[in-house]
């Protein structure tokens, strides 16, 4: 039988294969490709990193294409609707390349914040599909409204007893109307 120096190696010092993350067997191999990572999907912190710049520099400049749109959004919402809420979405995606995705959502989702969040997410995608698909002037206008306000409840959630004032305030606006 042919020595294999290679497996001899691997044998010798158990910690390797922990340490490298590399299944020394063929069950081990296809046992780690069955569980996903759900918190940052396989990708290493370099990668992370290089998709949350991505994720960043993209919604800026979308953020700046909309603000420079903003004098037209009266006649064309959806000229002002469509680079925002993507800017939107990409700043709250990257974010979870920083933090992970799983601790992300779960902090967002968080009983206090779990509303807020929905809002936001319902109201952008929303705003995005109303952008593309429905050239109704009126349906633009109110969801880009919608993604405004949505989109500032969500960033007052996150300041310390913003959520008990948000609720006050919507309590408040309820009981007027």
């Amino acid at each position: 039988m042919a020595r294999d120096p290679l497996k001899e190696v691997l044998q010798s010092n158990k910690n390797y294969g922990r340490m490298y993350n590399i299944p020394l067997k063929h069950s081990d191999f296809f046992r780690e490709a069955r569980r996903m990572d759900l918190e940052y999907f396989g990708l290493t912190f370099s990668q992370r990193m290089i998709a949350f710049v991505s994720c960043m520099v993209v919604g800026v400049l979308c953020f700046i294409y909309a603000l420079f749109n903003i004098p037209s959004a009266v006649f064309r919402p959806s000229k002002f609707a469509f680079p925002y809420a993507f800017s939107n979405f990409l700043f709250f995606m990257m974010i979870g390349f920083i933090f992970g995705f799983r601790t992300y959502f779960k902090n967002i989702m968080s009983k206090k914040r779990k509303a807020y969040t929905i809002a936001f997410l319902c109201s952008t995608l929303l705003t995005l599909y109303v952008a593309v698909k429905v050239h109704s002037y009126i349906i633009n206008f109110f969801m880009m409204i919608v993604q405004l306000c949505s989109f500032l409840a969500f960033m007052v959630s996150f300041i310390p007893g913003g959520t008990k004032g948000l609720s006050g305030v919507v309590d408040m606006i309820l009981s007027r109307g």
